[in-house]
């Protein structure tokens, strides 16, 4: 057996064992020792192990201490492991290759311990820890990952030891309130609702408000004041100190970041059509000439299409989320009420029915709102949803092409498709019928999106960008005659040149 294919831990845990026995006056090492070395030496994996099982770990440790003070003491004569010490080390080296890892991790020697017959196992045994219920534990821990590095045992459930759970903090109200911050949320959302490059970058001086926003987002998430597509997301906040504490070796840290971002990038997530919204031809040309125009220090096509793809992930942002004049509308409500039950306390009540006036109105404006809100969004999910399925009934038409089965590509392209098409086109005009006098939605991304992501990247005027080159210069002779005096045939030669 090789002290090398055990992890450090495991090899802290054998070390703690044996300085527990020279310090108690015991000779050999017994498995109450190696327990309680493991419980020393290991603060994450055993503990977490023995609270999901409902394993007091203060009983044990008591448990523990009573036994190892009954154990005999000697005096000289030569530290060496018993029997049952040593079958237990033996056991986890034969688990090591039953897991298929590489290196026998803590949870392995606790694991071994539960076929030895001493007073450590059957103390096990008494806190209703099985074989079965145990490995299941380790499994769940591990998330399907096997032990190849000596540090491994020091990577799980990483998110939890080296993160905080912003949604979590936000539902036990340990966040305070965000004030004042709704247009950086949006622009943030709007960021990380996008396909590609979605990953906002908050910069500014410490006590800006950085991190306030973050919590807003946590806020909005646990509200459900978020887009569709970000509902079921959670926010953490990656503690560095925490990161950075008690890595003793080369490579510990990195090996401890590492295990972070797998465990982000292995967590449950369907690709999807991400957008699902129309992006017209207007769009594409707005995007090329504009980026050609404005953003000079990149390349197309990259640049188009980053313009194209902000533009998409904005649109569907307004469409799973509450329209602006909306969200305005409540959150006025919100500060009204607010600031009328601040003057019923004052006992003005004059003050108090211009303030109901004002909610009444407003509560109106906002069931007109959110009635006609509700009504073109439905419609819209119903396009999205048939365009999807005509999508799939192409794909299958396309498959059965290929493998000859052309009964199920008739049945297909004659039959499903044409109902979906036909179904489309009554969503479509139903949703024109709502949006014949004014629509809170859009669907298609235009050359107006297109010109807005510009101007927000840019600080360009969104009317100056939409003017064509040739109105400019249609208009020369006007603004030249604005800002230049006494000059008028020079202006009128200028510009007719």
């Amino acid at each position: 057996m090789d002290i090398q294919k055990f992890t450090i831990k495991s090899q802290e845990a054998i070390q703690q064992a044996e300085q527990i026995a020279t310090s108690r006056g015991h000779q050999a090492i017994e498995n109450a020792h190696l327990l309680k070395g493991i419980l020393s030496a290991d603060k994450d994996v055993v503990p977490y192990l023995f609270s999901k099982l409902n394993v007091p770990t203060t009983i044990v440790e008591q448990t523990l201490d009573r036994i190892l003070d009954s154990t005999a003491k000697v005096s000289g004569g030569q530290l060496y492991l018993s029997s049952n010490a040593q079958k237990t080390l033996n056991n986890a080296f034969a688990e090591m290759k039953n897991f298929g890892d590489e290196y026998v991790s803590i949870e392995l020697l606790l694991y071994a311990m539960l076929d030895g017959t001493d007073n450590v196992a059957q103390l096990l045994k008494d806190n209703k820890i099985t074989k079965k219920n145990l490995k299941e534990t380790i499994m769940d821990l591990r998330n399907g990952e096997k032990v190849t590095s000596h540090s491994q045992d020091g990577t799980y459930k990483s998110l939890e030891k080296y993160a905080k759970n912003l949604n979590e903090l936000a539902k036990q109200g340990k966040l305070d309130p965000v004030i004042g911050r709704d247009e950086e949320i949006r622009r943030v959302l709007q960021i990380l609702t996008r396909r590609t490059k979605n990953n906002p970058i908050l910069i500014g001086e410490p006590g800006v408000g950085k991190t306030a926003i973050a919590e807003g987002i946590a806020h909005r998430i646990v509200d459900g004041d978020v887009p569709e597509n970000l509902k079921s997301k959670i926010v953490y906040s990656l503690d560095m100190g925490a990161l950075i504490a008690g890595a003793k070796y080369k490579g510990e840290f990195e090996e401890r970041l590492k295990a972070v971002v797998k465990e982000v990038i292995a967590s449950d997530e369907k690709y999807e059509n991400h957008h699902k919204v129309l992006i017209k031809d207007s769009a594409i040309v707005a995007a090329v000439e504009l980026s050609q125009r404005y953003i000079t220090e990149r390349h197309l096509p990259d640049k188009a299409i980053d313009l194209i793809d902000e533009a998409a992930s904005k649109l569907r942002m307004e469409i799973n989320s509450k329209p602006e004049e909306l969200d305005e509308i409540e959150r006025k409500i919100m500060q009204l009420e607010i600031e009328r039950e601040a003057i019923k306390r004052e006992k003005d009540d004059v003050k108090v029915e211009q303030l109901e006036k004002e909610l009444a109105e407003l509560n109106s404006q906002r069931d007109t709102f959110t009635a006609k809100w509700q009504a073109e969004r439905d419609v819209i999910d119903a396009v999205q949803t048939t365009k999807e399925e005509i999508d799939n009934l192409e794909i299958q038409a396309q498959q059965a092409e290929r493998a000859g089965d052309y009964g199920k590509v008739a049945e297909l392209r004659y039959g499903k498709i044409k109902e979906a098409e036909a179904k489309l086109e009554e969503n479509k005009a139903r949703l024109a019928e709502l949006q014949s006098t004014s629509n809170l939605i859009k669907e298609e991304v235009d050359a107006d999106e297109i010109a807005e992501v510009v101007a927000k990247w840019t600080g360009i005027p969104v009317s100056k960008m939409l003017e064509s080159e040739v109105a400019k210069l249609l208009r020369l002779e006007d603004e030249l005659e604005k800002r230049v005096v006494g000059q008028e045939q020079a202006i009128e030669a200028l510009s007719d040149a």
